[in-house]
């Protein structure tokens, strides 16, 4: 059972990763009208790198290229979303902070009849004289 996993992972076709980690020195250094690149290979269980020169007018730094820009467009268009987004919440703390800042004025306070002590005194003793 086991030989048999490890045949049909065999015949599995292994599929690289579309990008690949490269030294940063050498990703590409423009030289004239050529783009260099570092190319990985591998052999067995060590890998190599070999200096690739491509042409500047080729599809590969073309595509290149132009991937970068479009990620680069999209971090923009991410950062600015994000500053509006921390702007707007900001705009809105500030909005609350200023309504509950101002004081809110209890309007039935006004209307509550208040009686003094001896009013309270002389209603408590009509009350009580009153039924008997």
């Amino acid at each position: 059972m086991v030989s048999e996993n490890v045949q049909e992972r065999l015949k599995e076709a292994v599929r690289p990763a579309q990008d690949i980690a490269v030294p940063i020195l050498g990703k590409a250094h423009k030289t004239n009208n050529d783009s260099s690149f570092v190319l990985l290979v591998r052999k067995g269980n060590k890998t190599q790198c070999k200096s690739l020169n491509v042409p500047s007018d080729s599809d590969l730094v073309r595509n290149l290229r132009h991937r970068e820009e479009v990620e680069r467009q999209e971090k923009e268009k991410v950062k600015k979303l994000t500053l509006d987004i921390q702007r707007m919440q900001l705009e809105d703390s500030q909005e609350q902070q200023q309504d509950t800042a101002a004081p809110t004025s209890n309007v039935n306070h006004q209307r509550r009849v208040r009686y003094s002590s001896t009013q309270k005194v002389d209603r408590f003793l009509d009350l009580y004289y009153s039924n008997k």
